[in-house]
């Protein structure tokens, strides 16, 4: 016959798995690490583009940006009603 597994054989089993498992959630996995990095370049780069695109604004003569205001409510008015597609949503 076969011996049963005892309860603190089982437990100690257990233990070991948890321990050895847990241990790798203290330290920071180098693929965490590089995509907060890139997080952090992308952040930083949305920031240039949105100084830059405001500098570019404040450059136009007044009767260019009334026009542009005007095309950008033109054109949200226009793709309000549309879907987007089912894989970006």
């Amino acid at each position: 016959m076969q011996k049963l597994i005892r309860p603190k054989y089982l437990i100690v089993i257990l233990m070991l798995g948890i321990i050895t498992h847990g241990c790798s959630l203290f330290h920071k996995s180098s693929r965490r690490k590089s995509e907060k990095k890139m997080e952090q370049g992308d952040k930083q780069g949305n920031k240039e583009y949105e100084t830059a695109r405001k500098q570019h604004n404040k450059n136009q003569s007044k009767q260019t940006t009334k026009m542009m205001k005007k095309t950008k409510r033109r054109a949200d008015k226009l793709n309000r009603g549309k879907k987007k597609n089912f894989f970006r949503r």
